[in-house]
This record gives C-alpha cells, sequence and structure tokens, in this order.
C-alpha cells in the first residue's frame, strides 16, 4: 500500500489531468448516449449498484453492447485522450497547484519623488500640503470586511 502511495503521489498532476479527461469525456458522452438510446449509461448504474446494494454481484445485467455504444466507447476514449493532451500542454510551464489567494501580498510601491517648481524635491507631500498616507497594506489580523 505504501508503494502504490508514493507512486500515485509522484504523478499526482498527471493524474490529475487524467481524471479531469476522462470524467470530463464521459459527461458529454453520456447526453449523446441518452438521446441514441444506448447502453453506456448502465457502466455508471452497476458501478453504483454493486457499491451500494447487498450482494448485487451475483445479479448479472449485462445489456448487449451493439455498435452505438462502440461508437460511444471510441468516442469517449478520443476525447479523453484529446482533452489530456489540451490540458497538458496549457498547463505546461506553469507552477503545478498555484498557491492561495491570500498567501501572496503584492509589494506596495512606494510614492516616488516629485519634482517641485522650483527645481528642488517633494516627497509625500501632495499640492494642497498635506501629508500623503502610504497605502493600507493587509496583514493576516486584518479583517475581511474592512
Amino acid at each position: 500500500m505504501t508503494l502504490v502511495t508514493i507512486f500515485l503521489l509522484s504523478i499526482n498532476i498527471i493524474a490529475n489531468l487524467i481524471c479531469c479527461a476522462v470524467i470530463g469525456a464521459f459527461a458529454t458522452i453520456l447526453p449523446i448516449d441518452y438521446y441514441s438510446g444506448s447502453q453506456m449509461k448502465y457502466i455508471l448504474i452497476n458501478i453504483e449498484r454493486r457499491a451500494t446494494v447487498t450482494d448485487f454481484y451475483k445479479a448479472m445485467q449485462m445489456p448487449t453492447f451493439q455498435w452505438k455504444d462502440w461508437l460511444l466507447a471510441f468516442l469517449w476514449l478520443g476525447l479523453s485522450v484529446t482533452g489530456f493532451i489540451f490540458q497538458y500542454h496549457q498547463n505546461k510551464g506553469r507552477p503545478p497547484f498555484p498557491p492561495p489567494p491570500r498567501s501572496v501580498r503584492a509589494v506596495p510601491e512606494l510614492p516616488a519623488l516629485v519634482a517641485g517648481s522650483s527645481g528642488g524635491r517633494r516627497s509625500l507631500i501632495n499640492e494642497v500640503g498635506g501629508v500623503r498616507s502610504l497605502p493600507h497594506i493587509p496583514s493576516e489580523r486584518t479583517p475581511l470586511l474592512t
């Protein structure tokens, strides 16, 4: 069990992409299956029944696999592979999982020195003559609704 866990942790990004591609492709195939009248929906129904109904493994519910089912199975496989390749190339070079938004803090810019009319420099003084306040920098102690 430890080896399987270590293996899956080493490829968690790829496993996430594969899972999203397969589930997304099946979500695309399911309405087509419903309107075409094929039997692909029984894949999920049988898995759910085997997990929830006691002794369901004794019941044999295998509908025939017709040409519409083969067509949808190949379409499912094609959409899964295409979705994985698209996601893989789109995420190449990006960090594996983005950091939470509250952990990234922008460095506030200090006000630039402004040249005065006499050629001298003024710092932090606005046109009225008052002192400009520095921008408010939120921290982890800052209330969310301020």
